[in-house]
């Protein structure tokens, strides 16, 4: 029979390498890779998962109150002329979170400046012939951005070095390319008027704020609310 005193021995020497274990293999011991500019090739590499293009969901798309009327059906041949966009082939900017939408008025660089971002919601239902073209890296986006006319849309993450720099490092875009496609099947719903004080500053956006702003998730309403009220 094991003695008491060897039996207390062999527990602390079981503890002290269940310890030494944890420690070793902790995530919060790891180091984290870092997202330098240099390294957005990788820009793909983002747990948080965004719906597809051809899926149906809430779209969002971010501006200034005098842009808002003409944006609830948008003509996608005006360009920068109506707010925001596409400046090359005619299209429009979207994403799938309310956050992102509104840090893009809010904060990114270069934008006129504002204390209140107009954030129009739409509903998206793609006609099953849609012809969709997802990016990976920024590479993949230049060479699409060129080739837009071929595409219907075109989805992917949004980083750019200079504008970007204050806004979620999970950012996704879907740029609607096609008129007729806009007109039949992203619809308005409501526009939520958010002040920029309330609008959190800079990439490191927690990734469960973004989930909460999107349209599908069970949060949503709950979580409009804390940037509208």
């Amino acid at each position: 029979m094991i003695s008491s005193s060897l039996q207390t021995l062999s527990l602390k020497c079981l503890l002290a390498g269940l310890i030494a274990l944890f420690s070793f293999t902790s995530v919060a011991a790891l180091p984290l890779k870092s997202r330098s500019v240099e390294e957005y090739d990788d820009l793909y590499m983002r747990a948080l998962i965004h719906p597809a293009g051809n899926a149906k969901f809430p779209l969002f798309h971010g501006t200034i109150a005098k842009w808002e009327s003409a944006l609830k059906v948008p003509d996608l041949s005006k360009s920068h002329t109506e707010g925001d966009l596409h400046s090359k082939c005619g299209g429009l900017y979207l994403t799938d979170s309310i956050i992102a939408a509104a840090q893009f008025v809010c904060w990114q660089e270069g934008r006129e400046p504002t204390n209140t971002a107009h954030v129009l919601m739409y509903d998206w239902s793609p006609p099953s012939t849609i012809k969709i073209h997802e990016t990976k890296t920024v590479a993949e986006q230049d060479a699409a951005a060129k080739a837009c006319k071929a595409y219907d849309m075109l989805t992917g993450p949004m980083y750019n070095a200079i504008t970007d720099k204050f806004l979620t490092s999970d950012f996704w875009q879907y740029a609607l390319l096609n008129q007729n496609i806009a007109t039949a099947n992203l619809k308005y719903r409501q526009t939520f008027v958010i002040p920029c004080s309330k609008v959190f500053k800079g990439r490191n956006l927690p990734s469960a704020d973004y989930e909460k702003g999107q349209g599908l998730n069970a949060g949503f309403t709950a979580y409009a609310k804390t940037l509208t009220g």
